[in-house]
């Protein structure tokens, strides 16, 4: 099983870490940004191999072996076009391709306390994560009847694995995309067994991943220190972990929604080669629908998030020119994801074909149900994420907003993407043929874990980090006491 194992995983992830050494940040590709490109490359190489997955379920058939040899062949021959494409690049010194602005912390002493947290946050969190990894190890109720139930079906094989699209089975999402599901039955089929350590290993590194990739990002984009912070409040976040546990797709699908927007924030402050964060971006956010119907409504909403910020400040030719590269990593993604919803699940989504009685025009005109989702946004905001919530509003009124414009670009279209989010998952309460009552009761957690590793880490985007903080105070203490001099001679 552990050599299985290996070669399930490895191939896929060399490939996906050269893949974000070609696109992605840093002077060095196989060096520098080392942990924000293996958080980038573990998405990747779950999402790239997923695809695979599906291709080989519908063109090669059952056998085991064939899908090791074609996708070792497959995976072999794009490294090596990767591996030869990076070492040409550095060769010609194509140097500095992101410029890091953030000074070195003057006060020593709080990175070595910071990363002592970090530490003993993370063996929290990954000790929790086993326990209640082991308390249920099928997953709760959604991985029980759906992820982990479909990934079943597609690793026992022969044609029998479309079964699970049908009206056979009591679940009402037989069109819910495959990335969760294809990663579980890849990993199985390599194995040749179904243990539960795998969707349960599949959750943990998405989960640990998410926080990991914020971190590094918010590393680099700003200070040491608040990417540390960042992943503290990342670990302390208790509905994180515990969700994570339950291996649902909300996680991943979180992990997707982050990977864009980091990529698009790394963008804006990169210096030189930047089209492949771009294209980075866009396959981001293809995987985000392939991994749920939430997912494809990311997908126009973070392209119009990006019209509403560049085209005043840059002009429709710059945006034009974006969504040319960023259509390079989204459509090939995209593709497979209609292929899949209309050869394979067609149907309209539950919330669309189930509207009952009662149509979609007159739920909308019923401000009733307003006022009911109004308020358990409210209730659900103020609740969520604490105590990571609390320590956000602490740090805010410790050290302050940032003054200077480095970011704002990048900090404005993350904050209009997840403004446009929230506003449709509100409206989705408000059309659900469901109830709304209902909805919030068993959605509504859910929909706040897809979007809270992007809120923390725009939150550490915006504010001052710990080390401008102890900077400006150190300042003020010198000038007070310069000032007491003076008015003592």
């Amino acid at each position: 099983m552990n050599a299985s194992l290996l070669l399930s995983i490895l191939p896929p992830l060399t490939l996906s870490f050269l893949l974000a050494g070609l696109w992605g940040p840093g002077p060095h590709p196989f060096r520098s940004y080392f942990l924000l490109k293996v958080c980038l490359a573990v998405g990747l190489a779950l999402g790239i191999s997923s695809c695979t997955y599906f291709g080989w379920l519908l063109i090669g058939g059952p056998s085991r072996m064939g899908l090791i040899v074609s996708e070792g062949t497959l995976f072999i021959a794009a490294a090596g076009l990767l591996f030869y494409t990076l070492k040409k690049r550095t060769s010609h010194g194509d140097s500095e391709l992101f410029q890091e602005s953030t000074p070195n912390p003057s006060d020593r002493w709080m990175l070595p306390v910071l990363f002592v947290c970090a530490i003993v946050a993370l063996t929290t969190a990954l000790t929790r994560f086993v326990f209640l990894s082991l308390a249920v190890p099928h997953g709760d109720i959604d991985a029980l009847t759906i992820w982990n139930l479909r990934a079943r079906f597609l690793a026992r094989g022969d044609e029998q694995w479309l079964d699970s699209f049908t009206g056979l089975l009591t679940t009402r999402v037989p069109d819910y995309p495959l990335l969760l599901p294809a990663s579980i039955a890849r990993w199985w089929t390599y194995i040749g067994d179904e243990p539960t350590v795998i969707p349960a290993l599949v959750a943990m590194l998405f989960t640990f991943a998410t926080i990991g990739l914020a971190a590094s990002a918010l590393g680099r984009l700003r200070s040491r220190g608040q990417g540390l912070l960042a992943g503290v409040v990342l670990l302390g976040t208790p509905f994180l972990i515990r969700h994570g546990a339950s291996q649902y797709a909300d996680v991943p699908l979180g992990f997707f929604i982050l990977a864009t927007l980091v990529a698009f924030c790394l963008y804006e402050r990169a210096d030189g080669y930047r089209d492949g964060l771009l294209a980075m971006a866009g396959l981001m956010a293809g995987f985000s629908a392939w991994t749920k119907n939430e997912g494809l409504f990311f997908v126009p909403i973070v392209i119009l998030a990006r019209l509403l910020v560049v085209v005043p400040a840059r002009g429709w030719l710059s945006y034009w020119n974006e969504m040319r590269v960023f259509a390079v990593g989204l459509l090939p993604v995209l593709l497979i994801v209609f292929f899949f919803k209309i050869h394979v699940a067609p149907g309209l989504s539950p919330i669309l074909a189930e509207q009952g009685s009662t149509t979609m025009i007159e739920r909308l005109a019923d401000f009733s149900r307003y006022a009911e989702a109004g308020q358990a946004f409210l209730r659900k905001a103020a609740r969520f994420g604490h105590p990571g919530l609390v320590v956000l509003l602490v740090y805010l009124l410790l050290v302050g907003c940032r003054k200077n414009d480095t970011d704002r670009p990048a900090i404005r279209h993350t904050a209009v993407t997840l403004g446009l989010m929230l506003a449709g998952y509100f409206m989705v309460f408000i059309v659900t043929p469901h109830g709304v009552r209902y909805q919030i009761e068993t959605a509504l957690d859910r929909l706040w874990i897809q979007l809270w590793p992007s809120v923390v880490f725009l939150f550490f985007l915006f504010v001052k980090t710990p080390e401008e903080a102890m900077a400006e105070s150190a300042g003020r203490s010198k000038f007070d006491v310069r000032k007491f001099e003076v008015d003592q001679s």
